[in-house]
């Protein structure tokens, strides 16, 4: 998941709705863009900027997963040695 973060935009942003004070003037709200593909996910469910971060890299490093493997079905590539 870290191996990706060179590779990102990372873009605090203060979040709206409810929460309170500290959520509308703390900028804990993170966006996190992904160069090289154009995926944006958004880490908004903790208080904390650095929590909101690895939320937001986490689903990013999943759809990059999904991404892979959409693409090895699609050309019948298989993972699996035994299969062939």
């Amino acid at each position: 998941m870290f191996s990706i973060f060179p590779e990102c935009d990372v873009t605090p942003y203060k979040a709206s709705g409810p929460g309170g004070q500290h959520r509308n003037k703390a900028e804990t709200a993170v966006r996190v863009k992904h160069r090289p593909t154009g995926i944006v996910r958004v880490g908004t469910q903790s208080r904390s900027q650095s929590a909101n971060k690895l939320h937001a890299l986490a689903t990013i490093a999943e759809a990059l997963r999904l991404m892979g493997a959409r693409a090895a079905i699609a050309t019948g590539a298989t993972a699996c040695v035994k299969c062939k």
